[in-house]
């Protein structure tokens, strides 16, 4: 085991990918770390920009291959050849600053702290700012609370977990992340940790900066998509004996406060909500021999001997859930 293990998945952006890789390279912590690599089925020069910088890499380089595109499914991948302790995410569009590990590795020296999202800024003024938070203020979420991840300034451009965390909730949702079915695969798997009893937050400390290029119609179309995969998560939370209630009125209060602001969005909400059922119907139908990806990462991480389930609250207590104030 290592310190730190920061996971990057990436798919045909390999020009982009090499300047993330050299702000990564100016990194500096006196913790073990390593990178790990995922090669999300990439046709262009991704393979040989990952070659190139492992080969002059100033710190442990891992890389790894997922044949089939979609981020959640992706970061699994990452996860199962990671070694850290504290396992971080940011994006290939993504430049961290240089006391990034650091900014991670002092937040979880509180053990109750189980998942974190950090500040993301914008690399470049003239692109749109949309998937950037950019506040001073820590915000701490208690176990068992409703999770929304853009209001509570949560993001997969920059979060972090405890291993032990992500094997206890089986890592990503392989359905959700871009790439795949739906988008939010952060703010799922941080709900799924804050439903297993652990305290998570918004740390302004570790940072990342942003470089997405998006001008204001690129950030309109993935204010759908976001839309889309809002109603996807709902969906798959209403669907759970342990969250349906709190998510369903959640979901109701927040359609009837926005319906006439943002029609078009709640429409693609319940879209999403159906598209997620058809998933699921579709997934509940295939042959019993299929051995899903988090069975594989079960398996995985007993071999390593990954210790799971020792999270400060036990999933049998009946801990009132919250709403977020």
């Amino acid at each position: 085991m290592v310190d730190f293990s920061l996971i990057i998945s990436t798919r045909n952006r390999a020009a982009r990918l090499g300047k993330c890789l050299a702000a990564i390279s100016q990194l500096r912590t006196h913790g073990e770390w390593e990178l790990v690599i995922v090669d999300n089925a990439a046709t262009d020069d991704t393979a040989a920009v990952i070659r190139e910088f492992k080969r002059q890499a100033p710190m442990a380089v891992l890389a790894t291959y997922e044949a089939k595109p979609g981020l959640g499914r992706a970061r699994n991948r990452g996860l199962s050849v990671a070694r850290g302790n504290i396992v971080g995410f940011t994006d290939d569009d993504c430049y961290p600053t240089p006391d990034y590990i650091d900014g991670i590795l002092d937040i979880f020296r509180d053990r109750e702290i189980g998942y974190a999202g950090g500040r993301i800024k914008l690399f470049n003024p003239r692109d749109w700012p949309i998937s950037i938070v950019d506040k001073a203020e820590t915000r701490i979420i208690e176990p068992f609370t409703y999770i929304d991840g853009p209001e509570m300034k949560i993001l997969g451009a920059n979060m972090a977990f405890r291993r032990a965390v992500l094997m206890q909730i089986d890592g990503f949702d392989d359905a959700f992340g871009s790439g795949g079915p739906f988008l939010c695969d952060d703010v799922d798997a941080f709900a799924r940790a804050s439903l297993a009893g652990w305290k998570g937050g918004y740390f302004p400390g570790p940072t990342v900066l942003h470089d997405h290029g998006r001008d204001e119609e690129a950030a309109r179309l993935l204010t759908r998509s976001y839309a889309m995969a809002r109603g996807a998560y709902f969906a798959k939370f209403i669907l759970r004996r342990d969250s349906a209630p709190p998510y369903a009125k959640e979901w109701i209060l927040r359609s009837a406060r926005e319906c006439l602001l943002r029609p078009r969005d709640i429409l693609q909400e319940v879209g999403g909500a159906f598209a997620y059922l058809r998933h699921r119907i579709a997934a509940s139908t295939r042959s019993p021999r299929d051995v899903s990806s988090r069975a594989r990462r079960s398996e995985h991480s007993s071999a390593e001997g990954t210790t799971v389930g020792n999270a400060p609250y036990s999933l049998e207590q009946q801990k009132p859930y919250r709403r977020p104030t």
